[in-house]
């Protein structure tokens, strides 16, 4: 098991953040409304989805992204502005012809997402704090992004070295663009400080830096802030803060809230037919459809995960709910395969996520025993 970090509190970040957002917004000139790439097919709560007939998106994904929204505002004290995010989910080519994103990339203006998948939490993040905000975000900032990738499985942490620096030096003004290799990074520190400081610390901090250009100024702020040296926290972080899934390191709101499955006696099974016409399958992303639930581990010991009947053509997952890259369990058991694992499980909420391929509905089932 990982050693864990200290937990750490804030001083002054919520004066500071105060003071930062009503300093005015960024920008005093008003971008005019980019055109309509594609008509609004679908309205929820608080956001609108805009596509064409022939892009596919499994049925669970409009009301997750939807609900998704309430949660990260809730998770970050964000206030709704009451304007619904606007989802435009485009082909590759319609993504690519949009002049106002970098070429090819998914990208948001104020509350509007521009993305060619169904399930984009990164651009959602974006999106929800630029509306909740009432202001355009400060370009794209190492930490903005840090908050985007926390709450996204899809962005790959590829750089062992763990370099925060990198990152922030890449850049001359850091409200300018940062490029996408140094974002996984800015994601797993993200989740260190989250760890470290808690959610509500870490967001007051970004916002506070938000007028901050340089390197020097942000190490300044940090300190102001937290009462330590920037220099020393980063150090902290690559020293002890481990490697993890992707997975791992997300901070699940919707699917680690759900009720856990309730055990059998000493074990318990849990069997799906993954399809993408499902109300309850989320996707597709890369390819893949998904679906999960939580267990709840009382009584802390050695837990088996096994898939003995066939088709072992699906990919398990399971992750910790709570306690991120510092964790007890951290499986990924790739498709085709026997799934047989016996980790050592600590007390708290676990998240199993169970996925398939898109083109290959079917069935997806796990056993999992030693509840006392």
């Amino acid at each position: 098991m990982a050693s864990s970090v200290p937990n750490r509190g804030w001083r002054r970040l919520f004066a500071a953040a105060t003071l930062s957002l009503l300093g005015g917004s960024v920008g005093a000139c008003e971008e005019p409304v980019p055109p309509d790439p594609a008509p609004v097919v679908w309205e929820g709560e608080r956001i609108e989805i805009a596509t064409h007939d022939e892009l596919l998106a499994c049925g669970g994904s409009f009301d997750y992204l939807d609900d998704f929204v309430g949660a990260l505002q809730g998770d970050q004290g964000l206030e709704w502005g009451g304007t619904p995010i606007l989802y435009y989910m485009l082909t590759s080519e319609e993504l690519a012809a949009l002049d106002f994103c970098p070429p090819g990339a998914r990208c948001i203006k104020d509350h509007r997402v521009y993305t060619d998948v169904a399930v984009d939490l990164h651009e959602m993040v974006h999106a929800i704090r630029s509306e909740s905000l009432g202001q355009p975000l400060p370009g794209i900032t190492y930490f903005e992004e840090g908050l985007a990738v926390l709450y996204d499985p899809e962005t790959r942490t590829e750089d062992p070295s763990l370099d925060v620096y990198a990152g922030l030096e890449s850049i001359a003004d850091l409200n300018e663009y940062m490029s996408a290799r140094h974002y996984g990074v800015a994601g797993h520190f993200t989740r260190f400080l989250v760890d470290t400081y808690g959610i509500e610390g870490h967001v007051a901090f970004v916002q506070a830096q938000a007028s901050v250009g340089t390197v020097a100024e942000l190490e300044v702020t940090f300190e102001e802030t937290t009462g330590e040296p920037f220099a020393g926290v980063v150090d902290e972080y690559r020293a002890q803060y481990p490697l993890c899934s992707d997975l791992a390191r997300t901070r699940h709101l919707l699917e680690c809230a759900q009720p856990p499955v309730q055990p059998d006696g000493n074990s318990l099974r849990v069997e799906y037919e993954l399809s993408c016409d499902d109300p309850e399958v989320l996707g597709p992303v890369g390819g893949r459809m998904w679906r999960s639930f939580t267990i709840e581990v009382i009584t802390p010991g050695r837990y088996r995960f096994t898939n003995g009947i066939s088709p072992f053509d699906f990919q398990l997952e399971v992750v910790d709910c709570d306690r991120g890259c510092l964790t007890d369990v951290d499986i990924a058991v790739q498709s085709p395969g026997t799934i047989f694992d016996q980790p050592e499980l600590s007390a708290g909420r676990y998240l199993v996520r169970l996925s398939r391929e898109v083109d290959a509905p079917g069935r997806a089932g796990i056993d999992i025993s030693g509840f006392q």
